[in-house]
Order: C-alpha cells, then structure tokens, then sequence
C-alpha cells in the first residue's frame, strides 16, 4: 500500500474510474458529449505522467492527442474493465443507458470484444448489487449479469471462476486457474472468484487483502473487486 516510504498512492484503476465519473455528471444524458469528455480528461491526466499506466492506454491517448476519432485500440487489456463499476451504478436504475455509455467510454481505449464485453459485465455485477435488497448473496447478483457476456473465451474463464468459487476452492488454487494477469480474461474472471467465494462475508478489507496476495495485475483486481464490494 505504499510506494515511498510512509506515501501510498491510488493506482490508475481508480483515477480512470474518477474521470469517468467526472464525465458521467457532466454529461449524464448526452452520450456523446460524455465520451467527448472523457477523451479530453483521459489526454490531460495521461500528460500528468501518471503510475501504472498500461500500453493499450497510452497508445490510445497518443491517438487521442492526434485527433483521432477513433482511439481505442485491438487490445484485451483491463484499461476498460477496471474503471466500469461507475457505470453500472450510475446508470443502476437505466439498462439501457448503461450499455449505450459503457460500450462507448470503453472502445476510448480499448476495442477487443473480450476487453469490451468485460467492461459491460463489471458494470452489469455493480449495477446488480446496487438494485438488490442487502443480504442479496453475491452468487444471485453475478447470476444477473452474466448474459451481458456472448464471447466463448471470457464466459468461460467467468463460469470457471464461479464453479471454483462455489465449490469453497482455496484463492490460490483459483489464480492458478484463472490466471492474474493484465489480460481481461484472466483478471475479470478472478474478481468474480473473488466476490462469490468472499463477497457475502461483509469483511471487504480481508476479502481484498486475500484475493491481491495472490500477485499479478493487483490494482486491478482489487478495482474490480472493490467496486463490486463497495
């Protein structure tokens, strides 16, 4: 949690996640407006040099500042996924609405169906646990959201990680499984592990802790993660 000696930063999961809010509120009805903003935001934080910033990302904000229309790039990365929770909870009580938005601020930066497709579902899973009742288990909430996923590849790496997570197997044995890399069929999957093995525990810190000691893209499982906890 820290990075020079007693200073922690937040990584660039959760900046992204705040500019997209930025642009939400801005711009909660009009969808080109908002994407327009979030293009401009992403250019100015991007100049700023911040932490942790992945290659799909910068090469789209490098499209961006050349005046490209389109700037998202053929990359499964979790750029998109990790900053979607907003999203869905923004747009809670409008499904239509969240797709529309999600679809469009995800391709900003990514346009692979799996990174797509992975944004849509982190949006879908939060905005399920925001319009279910408290007490809803975790398992009944992703149940929700998984029809928002049609590829072969990402819903099955997500329905292995819910199998391994009903049947009580260990976070170890799940990222050995699903895999923690930055590869959005990998890290999507593991947060999902992640909320149905440990979500309906009501200790999110320790849910957290467990699922990022396993390694690989932490910042961005714990994102996720934590969106959906939140």
């Amino acid at each position: 949690f820290h990075l020079l000696g007693r200073t922690g930063f937040v990584p660039d999961d959760t900046e992204q996640a705040a500019l997209v809010a930025q642009s939400l509120v801005r711009h909660p009805n009009a969808l080109d407006r908002c994407v327009r903003d979030f293009r401009r935001a992403l250019l100015g934080w991007f100049t700023r040099l911040p932490w942790g910033v992945g290659l799909a990302t910068i090469r789209a904000c490098g499209l961006i500042a050349l005046g490209m229309k389109q700037s998202g790039v053929m990359s499964a990365g979790n750029g998109a996924a990790m900053r979607a929770a907003i999203v869905g909870t923004f747009f809670a009580d409008r499904p239509d609405d969240r797709v529309r938005f999600g679809q469009a601020l995800a391709e900003v930066t990514h346009r692979d169906p799996r990174a797509v497709e992975g944004a849509l579902y982190v949006a879908e899973l939060a905005a399920a646990c925001v319009n279910s009742p408290v007490g809803t288990p975790a398992e009944a909430c992703q149940a929700i959201a998984r029809p928002i996923v049609t590829h072969p590849e990402l819903g099955a790496a997500i329905d292995r990680a819910r199998d391994l997570a009903l049947r009580g197997a260990s976070s170890r044995e799940a990222a050995q499984a699903c895999g923690t890399t930055g590869f959005v069929v990998h890290t999507v999957p593991f947060a999902t592990f992640g909320l149905l093995r440990h979500g309906d525990d009501n200790q999110p810190l320790n849910a957290l802790t467990e699922m990022i000691g396993e390694g690989g893209d932490t910042d961005s499982i714990g994102a996720i993660l934590g969106a959906w906890l939140g």
